[in-house]
């Protein structure tokens, strides 16, 4: 199974010629809800603190449909990471992180590095904004 992740950069880009399809699912991690919604995903599951995206937003994703998997704000991971593990918790073969590169760089090197995670040496993984895709090399 395809997982979108969509993370929450102020910057993100709908990927360029990567979309979910039939079959495919979606996570959005905390502001990730926003951009999903404006790019026209659905939203299967919403996951995070929710430090950033507006309740209003929420209670509309919920109303669509979504699930919500709440956070602590004090926690060991970015509310992505927690959304790239309930991706794998779903036995998702590909993950595409969309939304998490740039304007932070602390976020923006975290999601880069969470490629290297050694749960996902099995999976089909990338980080995808605009026309960028980045991918770890093995």
């Amino acid at each position: 199974m395809r997982v979108f992740v969509v993370a929450g950069s102020p910057t993100a880009q709908q990927p360029i010629g990567l979309a979910p399809g039939e079959g495919d699912r979606v996570i959005a991690a905390d502001l990730g809800a926003r951009h999903a919604r404006r790019w026209g995903w659905p939203i299967d599951l919403l996951v995070g603190d929710f430090d950033s995206l507006a309740a209003e937003e929420m209670q509309t994703a919920e109303q669509d449909g979504a699930s919500v998997q709440r956070s602590p704000a004090a926690k060991d991971q970015t509310d992505t990471e927690l959304a790239v593990a309930r991706a794998l918790a779903w036995d998702a073969d590909e993950i595409i992180i969309c939304g998490a590169l740039g304007a932070r760089t602390d976020h923006l090197l975290a999601n880069v590095l969470l490629l290297a995670h050694p749960l996902l040496a099995t999976v089909d993984a990338c980080l995808a904004d605009g026309a960028e895709v980045v991918r770890l090399l093995r």
